[in-house]
């Protein structure tokens, strides 16, 4: 198994991206959820969806079962506000890993992020973040962060598909342009 990463490298097997997508596997094949990974996923049926070159309608084929709980007129539900969980299923489905879907546990901070992802979050403009994935080629992608001038942040992804780069955002169900409008946003990240 190879995975494509942010700096343009082809990982060997061995890689820590692919012992995480063995892992999975493991979680998925046993229906187990015991791992730190866990709490933040369900487990469901591989759907055989994921495109080694994703597209964008590749991406919106498959971008509703991240979080199939989600319902913007019900406030109180968890599922309004785990963006983190969401931000990281799709990182793992855009890597080929494709079994799971969003849990209510959200991951609420940069150094949960970084924890779970095995990379840094660091702050970059909306231009960085874009170039950077333009750079590294169709199929790049990323955990992108913003912080707002008021009320939360948000956890999205951003890809470049189909040589352009646009933002999936797994909690709405949405693939969008680029840079996406999600208010006053004072800070954006990247994992890289």
């Amino acid at each position: 198994m190879l995975d494509f990463n942010i700096d343009g490298i082809l990982s060997a097997p061995d890689s820590p991206l692919s012992r995480k997508a063995s892992l999975a596997e493991k979680i998925a094949d046993a229906k187990t959820l015991d791992s730190p990974i866990a709490q933040h996923i369900d487990v469901q049926e591989k759907t055989g969806r994921f495109f080694e070159n994703p597209s964008v309608e590749g991406v919106k084929s498959w971008i509703k079962e991240i979080n199939p709980n989600y319902d913007p007129f019900d406030l109180e539900s968890p599922y309004n506000v785990n963006c983190g969980a969401c931000a990281y299923v799709v990182y793992e489905r855009l890597n080929g890993i494709d079994a799971t879907c969003a849990s209510a546990n959200n991951i609420p901070t940069d150094p949960e992020m970084e924890e779970l992802l095995g990379k840094r979050i660091i702050s970059m403009s909306p231009n960085e973040i874009a170039k950077r994935l333009m750079d590294a080629g169709n199929g790049a992608h990323a955990v992108i962060g913003v912080d707002r001038a008021n009320g939360p942040g948000h956890w999205f992804n951003a890809a470049c598909l189909d040589g352009k780069v646009v933002a999936i955002d797994g909690q709405s169900g949405e693939v969008l342009d680029w840079p996406p409008d999600y208010g006053d946003v004072i800070n954006w990240e990247m994992s890289v």
